[in-house]
């Protein structure tokens, strides 16, 4: 079976979305104050998280590291 690398690359984007959701709830972050720790603009979060922008590698780890998880867990999917 052949994987389509767009497609793999949207899936991971929106596991990675779902991991920055559930972490910003359980720390009661507001999409403004992760976007601080990362060092990131709040549209940009928002462009994210709603799907309308698409996270770099460096964007993982920023945003990670601001919620205090490594970057690696924010691309496994894990049932939620």
């Amino acid at each position: 079976m052949r994987l389509n690398p767009r497609r793999e690359g949207q899936r991971l984007s929106q596991v990675f979305v779902e991991h920055v959701r559930e972490a910003r709830a359980q720390q009661k972050l507001t999409q403004g104050q992760l976007a601080a720790r990362a060092k990131l603009s709040r549209v940009y979060v928002n462009m994210l998280e709603n799907g309308r922008a698409s996270p770099t590698l460096a964007t993982v780890g920023a945003i990670a590291t601001a919620l205090g998880l490594h970057a690696s867990d924010m691309l496994i999917e894990a049932p939620f």
